[in-house]
């Protein structure tokens, strides 16, 4: 009994190594473009820019005033997932947030912040 345990135990050992030593799994598709923004910032104040999915908030960057910013969502929001876009300016209390989009890589946001914040527009292309 005990030799056929000790032989249990060695081979779910060299099976344990075989699996540690195959190392991670190799994807050879394509990785996808990432999601772009072109941030219009036509306010005299900077903004802020995060994007909101899963409970969770990525600041994106910040939208210098009277200016045109690109940026890239970062890749740790996966695609496919619901996000909004929440300007928060530098200075004035109030704050934007977009209605929910679905993105994929290689989609271009296109966020245009107006002076009254409330007034500012998203849209995929």
């Amino acid at each position: 009994m005990t030799r056929a345990r000790r032989l249990l135990a060695i081979a779910c050992l060299g099976l344990a190594a075989g699996c540690a030593s195959a190392g991670p799994s190799e994807d050879n598709g394509p990785r996808p473009d990432p999601v772009r923004l072109e941030v219009e910032n036509r306010a005299t104040y900077n903004v802020v820019v995060y994007a909101l999915y899963g409970g969770q908030q990525h600041r994106i960057g910040e939208a210098t005033a009277l200016g045109d910013q690109r940026m890239t969502l970062p890749r740790a929001i996966p695609d496919g997932v619901r996000v909004r876009f929440q300007l928060d300016p530098v200075g004035p209390p109030t704050e934007f947030l977009s209605q929910d989009f679905f993105l994929d890589g290689g989609d271009v946001v296109s966020i245009r912040i107006q002076p009254n914040i409330r007034q500012s527009t998203v849209s995929i292309r």
